[in-house]
């Protein structure tokens, strides 16, 4: 399903690409070959590129024209390349997308250090766009500002379960840190996609990324947890699983519904309306990493 709205905007997500690729090409490295030769790479490596394609889609919703999204599509997936950095240092990951992690080849202060190279990046597409108004910049500049300090607080929560900040798992946020680590930042392109396609239309917080990763990653996180830190705590969980994985999938079907609906009442091309039913199917399925 996600191969067709791909394919369908094949020709505009080549052109992000283009330009996240160029924006290294800006910056005099000096003496840093080795950070520009890292920033480069994880600039290059290939994902699904969902979040620029949610750009587009709600853009072309009320037939905006696609080519302003580029600049600001290409930010949000820069500002994701960065969190997954962080989020693999703070989960000790080992890959990303099939590649060794950077913490893994170089170290650990180098992979911070370029996770923030990585990160004020993204602003630089904004100021570099020929087509976005000043107020449209400052706008998006916002939006992103805000979403980025949700992302930050929903890994501060995914880092406090590690670390025992919770008494028991009822005190866990779970589907707050899922919605502010993960699908804020769908809210986020979906947002500027609409402001973008320029109309006053309402703006459909798309949560799905969330839901839909809740059942797969809090069963996987259950069966997963390190022993040693869990102390009584797993039997408990283990026992409530099903009960878990249940209410989890009905409360998530309940959330596509609404979704689904929300998308049909917005308008606009109807094509589109369906390429983002399908977006939203695409995410039921089970999903690698993103």
């Amino acid at each position: 399903m996600l191969q067709i709205l791909s394919q369908r905007y094949a020709d505009h997500i080549d052109q992000i690409e283009q330009l996240i690729a160029k924006e290294v090409t800006y910056w005099d490295w000096g003496g840093e070959p080795q950070m520009e030769a890292l920033v480069s790479r994880y600039l290059h490596r290939s994902g699904k590129r969902l979040r620029p394609l949610l750009v587009l889609l709600f853009a072309d919703l009320h037939d905006g024209a696609l080519e302003t999204a580029y600049w600001p599509a290409a930010a949000i997936e820069v500002y994701h390349t960065a969190t997954l950095i962080y989020d693999d240092i703070q989960d000790n990951s080992e890959f990303r997308r099939g590649q060794p992690c950077a913490h893994v080849t170089a170290s650990t202060s180098t992979a911070m250090n370029l996770a923030a190279v990585v990160r004020t990046l993204m602003y630089h597409f904004l100021h570099r766009s020929p087509h976005l108004s000043t107020t449209q910049k400052l706008e998006i500049h916002q939006l992103l500002d805000h979403t980025a300090t949700l992302v930050a607080l929903g890994q501060s929560i995914d880092i406090g379960w590690h670390e025992g900040w919770y008494s028991s798992y009822q005190d866990f946020p779970y589907e707050r840190m899922i919605m502010w680590k993960s699908a804020v930042l769908f809210g986020c392109a979906a947002a500027i996609g609409t402001l973008l396609s320029g109309v006053d239309a309402p703006v459909v917080q798309l949560s799905a990324d969330g839901k839909a990763k809740m059942t797969q990653d809090i069963l996987q996180r259950l069966r997963e947890r390190d022993m040693q830190n869990m102390n009584w705590q797993w039997l408990v969980d283990l026992m409530l699983e099903s009960k878990i994985d249940c209410y989890l999938r009905k409360q998530f079907q309940e959330k596509v519904s609404e979704l689904t609906s929300a998308i049909e009442l917005i308008g606009g091309n109807t094509e589109v309306r369906q390429g983002l039913c399908l977006f939203i199917a695409s995410l039921i399925q089970p999903i690698g990493p993103i």
